[in-house]
């Protein structure tokens, strides 16, 4: 069972708040306790804030300002996952919606998909502060053209990050496309490939490419229409969706 420990300060009410509501969301019981106060012996996880923490005699606690987060964590702890790993490994199947599978040591722990590549930074972070590894292993699919060029733009400035590129080989047909992404994802991540050296250029742009580009920037800034130099810099993975976007438009107020 979970427990949540709450103090009187501003801080632990909203989070006890915030927290209690995404438990119950989930369909997961949980008890609450003044911080300080003994714990009873079915509690195997405690929920508590940074600030609240030290006053917690606990061999399980989880202390984060992000509650959504907090609550992922001590779910995991609560269905046997460890608070650590000594190696992540994620496959980035790269497309219009990546997709995504982790595996930490040798298990298999998620596998899914996000709406774009730029997304794949976020994501990547949370990965991190849930598992938090000694190790991390990038490995993504050599295919996907500009999809794939966006998602390393993404991730250039994350530091310590190895990145391998896998060739692909799809072996999903016949489910749904999130799925279909999701287990090429796996496909990726269980793949040696070749360690990424220096960021790779790509020269040829096809045009249906450019006007997909442009689409999603419609989509992300409704009536703005980026120029093709500026799609052709996102395929290439020198600028990013929202980069371009506010780019255009600060050349038409200009």
């Amino acid at each position: 069972m979970i427990a949540i420990s709450v103090s009187s300060s501003p801080e632990s009410i909203r989070f006890y708040h915030s927290v209690s509501e995404e438990l119950k969301k989930r369909d997961i019981s949980f008890v609450t306790l003044k911080a300080g106060e003994a714990i009873p012996a079915k509690v195997r996880v405690v929920l508590t804030t940074p600030e609240d923490a030290p006053l917690i005699d606990f061999h399980v606690v989880v202390a984060d300002d992000d509650c959504s987060l907090a609550v992922e964590k001590a779910v995991r702890l609560l269905s046997g996952f460890k608070e650590s790993h000594g190696r992540l490994t994620i496959g980035i199947d790269p497309g219009k919606t990546p997709g995504v599978a982790v595996i930490a040591g040798n298990r298999a722990v998620d596998a899914f998909t996000v709406s774009s590549p730029e997304e794949i930074r976020g994501v990547i972070e949370r990965v991190i502060s849930l598992h938090t590894p000694k190790e991390l292993q990038i490995r993504i699919g050599r295919g996907g053209g500009g999809y794939r060029q966006r998602i390393l733009r993404a991730l250039s400035d994350l530091p310590d990050l190895r990145v391998e590129l896998v060739n692909e080989d799809s072996t999903s047909k016949g489910n749904s496309r999130h799925v279909r992404d999701a287990l090429a994802a796996l496909s990726i991540a269980l793949t040696r490939g070749k360690v990424l050296e220096g960021y790779p250029s790509r020269t040829r742009i096809k045009s249906g490419e450019i006007k997909n580009i442009q689409d999603e920037a419609r989509r992300l800034s409704p009536g703005l229409t980026i120029s093709r130099r500026l799609a052709k810099k996102v395929a290439r993975g020198e600028l990013t969706l929202e980069e371009a976007t506010k780019l255009q438009r600060k050349g038409q107020a200009q």
